[in-house]
């Protein structure tokens, strides 16, 4: 029993590509852990979004590895169902609207002149689902730097804080 277990640690790894599922539910509890601390909605859609990124692209590296040559394909209907089935019921949960006055030229009401609305939270959410797709190029990046060194847990680290930096830049400018 020990050795099966053993076995299975030294054998999973090999199979975990983009996000495990220990990067899944880190997303998921930084979101509920934002939303115990009061912070915007936001800030909370940059974990939610995260999260069902993470979510889409684990459950696409599952199926992906029995579909083959489709593997793109895959990846992205993956990735866009857990969004939107994740996303868009928060929504109403957390909704928060902000606005932005943007003056480059021409008369108030044109597209260059005008107040813009936004949903906080979807924008949030959408930064986050961006967060974790650029994620893994980041990292692949940082080791060609590194001349092929890597770091312990270097794919989750990165994630987190790039999502952490984001999530302050968040709460105190929108």
């Amino acid at each position: 029993m020990k050795a099966a277990f053993i076995l299975a640690i030294l054998i999973i790894p090999l199979f975990a590509f983009a996000h495990c599922p220990l990067c899944t539910a880190g997303a998921g509890i930084g979101a509920l852990i934002a939303k115990e601390l009061g912070m915007k909605s936001s800030v909370i859609g940059i974990w939610i979004g995260g999260f069902s990124v993470a979510l889409g692209w684990w459950l696409a590296n599952l199926v992906g590895s029995r579909v083959g040559q489709n593997r793109l394909i895959v990846d992205v209907i993956s990735i866009l169902i857990s969004f939107l089935s994740i996303v868009l019921p928060l929504k109403l949960y957390f909704y928060e609207t902000g606005s932005f006055y943007l003056y480059l030229f021409g008369d108030y009401g044109s597209l260059f002149n005008r107040t813009y609305v936004y949903d906080k939270f979807l924008l949030g959410a959408i930064v986050g689902g961006i967060i974790i797709l650029i994620s893994p190029s980041i990292s692949k990046k940082l080791i060609q730097l590194r001349q092929g060194k890597i770091f312990p847990y270097q794919g989750l680290i990165i994630n987190f804080a790039l999502m952490i930096l984001i999530s302050i830049i968040f709460q105190f400018i929108l």
